[in-house]
């Protein structure tokens, strides 16, 4: 079972960049030390998330 990653999202202070902070869900697998495999251990350089972004449109009233 793969969960959701936990998130942190993050605003500079003059509001003209956004961080996303993304951590890796642990997995059911562990490696020969017996230490639990995180998602990003298990698919490495192809883990990819899918973020989308959508600006809050102005009604022009």
């Amino acid at each position: 079972v793969i969960g959701i990653p936990e998130f942190k999202i993050e605003v500079s202070s003059d509001k003209r960049k956004t961080t996303l902070h993304v951590t890796d869900v642990p997995t059911a697998l562990f490696d020969a030390d017996k230490k639990r495999l995180n998602i990003r251990d298990v698919f490495g350089d192809e883990l990819q998330y899918r973020v989308i972004y959508r600006k809050a449109k102005s009604t022009g009233k």
